[in-house]
């Protein structure tokens, strides 16, 4: 068992940054030829990217980056992996995996330019992701919530509903939450209708089966089972990733309680905003 190799990853992502590089990278033709090796991680934030990202990596067969480490190198909010990256990881008989929930909304440039991906969307109780939304904090004190869900929601919007973007404006942080959860699950759809392989994975199912939820879908990418995958803490052992998550804590269940924390009139207004989207995802 050996850890993640992070630091590998990073020196290939710095190396395709270099000026002369940084030009052939983004070349398309390779790009569309090698996007089958390539597996993003999208959803919204908060529904379970993170551990996701975790698990898939402690495979022998797959390595990346999440967005935390790719942005400080090319100083990009929503990076999509550079073709080299991917060709490399190929060499070494690996897939590539990006954890980009951000980037979720360049669906044209996905459709177009890394059509034989494979996406892997999470999905979890609204409940539970707003408020953990609005549990992360940063050092200026705001929350997740007050800093990134407008404009999450906008960019997301833009491709779901543009109509209704100017609406967004005068919704209180919860609303925007749902908002946001809605629209992203609405652009799921949007990207199943593109023809593009997308695998939804729900975050309760994740935590409390997750050798029945993990081996079909490794199935479904080619892949073998491996048993690394439920021995994720030990392989990303001390690492932080986006969000603040600790990679040394094991699967457990307690994400699962996190909906509650949630008033009565809290749970109403995302009722009020995505109850219809709940139902048809059995979230009631």
């Amino acid at each position: 068992m050996s850890l993640y190799d992070l630091d590998r990853q990073l020196r290939f992502l710095r190396f395709t940054n270099l000026p002369w590089l940084k030009r052939i990278s983004l070349w398309q033709a390779p790009t569309r030829l090698l996007s089958n090796n390539l597996l993003l991680i999208f959803g919204a934030q908060r529904s379970g990217t993170t551990l996701m990202f975790m698990l898939l990596t402690a495979h022998p067969r797959i390595t990346g980056l999440d967005e935390s480490h790719a942005r400080p190198i090319y100083q990009s909010t929503d990076l999509l992996p550079p073709w080299p990256v991917i060709a490399a990881n190929s060499f070494l008989r690996q897939r590539t995996v990006f954890k980009l929930p951000v980037s979720s909304a360049r669906m044209q440039d996905i459709i177009s330019i890394y059509k034989g991906c494979q996406i892997i969307w999470m999905i979890r109780h609204p409940f539970s992701v707003i408020a953990s939304m609005r549990n992360l904090t940063f050092p200026d004190g705001q929350s997740w919530l007050e800093k990134f869900a407008l404009s999450q929601a906008k960019s997301t919007l833009a491709l779901t509903s543009p109509d209704a973007i100017c609406e967004l404006d005068v919704l209180d942080h919860i609303s925007l939450g749902a908002a946001l959860w809605k629209h992203r699950l609405l652009l799921m759809e949007q990207y199943q209708q593109g023809n593009v392989n997308v695998y939804p994975i729900r975050y309760e199912e994740l935590v409390t089966e997750s050798e029945a939820v993990l081996r079909p879908l490794l199935a479904q990418l080619s892949l073998s089972w491996s048993d690394q995958l439920l021995e994720h803490h030990r392989l990303h052992q001390g690492a932080k990733y986006a969000g603040l998550a600790d990679g040394s804590r094991p699967l457990d269940r307690d994400g699962l309680n996190r909906g509650r924390e949630l008033t009565d009139i809290e749970q109403q207004k995302v009722w009020d905003i995505a109850g219809d989207v709940m139902v048809r995802y059995s979230y009631h």
